[in-house]
């Protein structure tokens, strides 16, 4: 994975596919950046038929910003691949959102 640059405020996703079968499970590998710190994140996606279930939550000791960080991950994640699957395309090998914090 190449270097992003730190945003100065809010957030920026970034997270790619680091395996994949026909139909799931999807795992990304990646990391949520804010201007002090970097999260480190796994987030798996198994879809079957028009379900989709995420797999993948903050560290247990993880404060609340970690935890907030990791839900809008799979919510990002879970979105792209759910509109791929439903239009049937693959999945995105890259995943790379900002959001406000």
């Amino acid at each position: 994975m190449t270097p992003e640059p730190t945003p100065e405020n809010g957030v920026r996703f970034t997270l790619e596919l680091q395996r994949s079968a026909p139909n799931g499970p999807y795992a990304y590998r990646g990391a949520a950046r804010i201007a002090e710190q970097e999260l480190a994140l796994n987030v798996t996606v198994s879809v079957d038929g028009e379900t989709v279930t995420v797999t993948g939550a903050a560290p247990p000791a993880a404060d609340e910003l970690h935890q907030k960080l990791a839900k809008l991950a799979l919510a990002l994640v879970r979105t792209a691949v759910r509109s791929a699957v439903v239009r049937g395309q693959a999945v995105p090998r890259r995943v790379q959102r900002w959001r406000a914090l």
